[in-house]
């Protein structure tokens, strides 16, 4: 995955990389090599871990990790060997802000989260958890917004760039990102 894929530029309407992005430590590479491949106008459905699933905060809150069930750790998060490379196991992981990130960085517009399979236990969290989430998100936008409006106002960015903080919190407060197990990305190539 961190090779040049054997394909022409522009070659495809849609690429597909499900449960794959957290398993490389070159994961821009590995995005501007997806872009390439994809017709402007192309869709990129992608798919990783939920780290900010209610479930996954709470773990990672009270135990440092993303789940209860098992640490990582230099040896046993080796999944395999081959020929001198290493096949990582969920090592490199990626948060909805740090993909969104870099989708836009490697020529991706977020288009919206598809609905993946539902943890029960974040929805049972749901009551105890989403208002202290809906507080801190909005509390964690504000300096952006700031930075965002001091940017577009010294020119730049340009003055009809749309501010992201709409997008970002219908995402970031949406059952797919609070209860969904895997975050599941469908994006546009610009």
């Amino acid at each position: 995955m961190s090779d040049r894929l054997p394909f022409p530029d522009a070659r495809f309407d849609v690429a597909l990389s499900i449960e794959g992005i957290e398993h490389i430590d070159s994961q821009e590479r590995f995005l501007r090599e997806l872009r390439r491949v994809v017709k402007p106008g192309g869709t990129l459905i992608l798919s990783t871990p939920n780290t900010l699933c209610l479930r996954s905060r709470l773990a990672y809150a009270f135990a440092g990790q993303r789940t209860f069930r098992t640490f990582m750790d230099e040896y046993t998060t080796v999944q395999a060997r081959d020929a001198g490379r290493v096949y990582h196991g969920h090592v490199f992981m990626l948060d909805y802000f740090q993909l969104r990130y870099l989708l836009h960085h490697t020529g991706f517009r977020m288009k919206r989260l598809l609905r993946p399979r539902y943890s029960p236990t974040s929805v049972l969290l749901t009551p105890l958890l989403m208002p202290l989430v809906a507080l801190f998100t909005q509390l964690a936008q504000r300096r952006s917004r700031r930075e965002f409006a001091k940017l577009n106002a010294s020119g730049a960015i340009p003055a009809d760039t749309p501010a992201p903080y709409r997008d970002i919190m219908h995402h970031v407060l949406s059952p797919a990102l609070m209860w969904g197990t895997i975050l599941v990305i469908e994006a546009e190539a610009c």
